[in-house]
């Protein structure tokens, strides 16, 4: 892993650049995140995406993804309190609590396809938890949510507690068996069908990516014809496999 205090200009990212020579509004954002945001938020850059942060604060990490993303992106940060001041050219901020179903509900119909969403809000399991129930199902078909802040998922009084159910830690994990239960012969719906088109969460300290790929193609192929000598004659069956005859 990078150590960030010894990095030059050319060792880093556009992202980590901005953030290390960052003079705009003040933001708060844990060191190790920010080439891992890099990795992930890569395939956004220069087009038509929409981005939705969940807290606000002084605004500069808004300012960031938009500089980041580029021209064609849209940056929302949703936030309880009245940060209006931060709004600017394509950054626009709405007013609204995250625990509250009818505020999230009118999130979902002012935005029902979000390309990026990243929670960096109250940071508590309960609402996290909450908030992901009610977005992810908005996320485009090649979308990406972030959770920050996993870290009171070990608090208890935070309501976690080293691997205790209810925490934000734990919900992910249950949907780690989502990911792979409906493979093959494991046609099982461990948990509801709006979490079926995860194809992957990705755990680093402090933080979660979980990959939508609705559409994605998952099942596997048979492709190429040349075999070991030794294979017996086959024959593919409709259903793909291979039967020897």
């Amino acid at each position: 892993m990078k150590d960030q205090t010894i990095l030059n200009d050319a060792e880093m990212s556009d992202l980590e650049k901005y953030f290390f020579s960052k003079k705009g509004r003040e933001m708060v954002k844990f060191v190790q995140h920010i080439h891992r945001y890099d990795r992930y938020l890569s395939r956004f850059r220069n087009k038509e995406v929409l981005l939705v942060e969940l807290g606000v604060g002084q605004g500069g990490s808004l300012q960031m993804w938009k500089e980041y993303l580029g021209e064609k992106a849209t940056i929302v940060g949703i936030d309880k309190n009245d940060y209006k001041e931060v709004e600017e050219e394509r950054i626009s901020v709405i007013i609204g609590d995250e625990t509250n179903d009818d505020f999230l509900k009118s999130i979902t119909t002012k935005f029902p396809k979000i390309d990026i969403l990243i929670d960096d809000g109250s940071h508590e399991p309960v609402d996290q938890i909450h908030a992901f129930e009610f977005l992810y199902p908005c996320l485009a078909d090649d979308g990406l949510y972030a959770c920050e802040d996993l870290y009171h998922s070990y608090t208890e009084k935070h309501g976690g507690g080293f691997r205790r159910k209810g925490s934000t830690i734990e919900f992910f994990k249950d949907l780690i068996d989502n990911i792979h239960c409906n493979i093959g012969e494991n046609q099982i719906s461990y948990k509801d069908n709006a979490y079926s088109s995860i194809s992957g969460i990705s755990f680093y300290q402090n933080i979660a990516f979980i990959e939508n790929a609705k559409g994605e193609l998952r099942h596997a192929m048979r492709r190429g014809n040349i075999l070991l000598s030794t294979t017996p004659p086959y024959r593919i069956k409709a259903n793909g496999e291979r039967e020897t005859i």
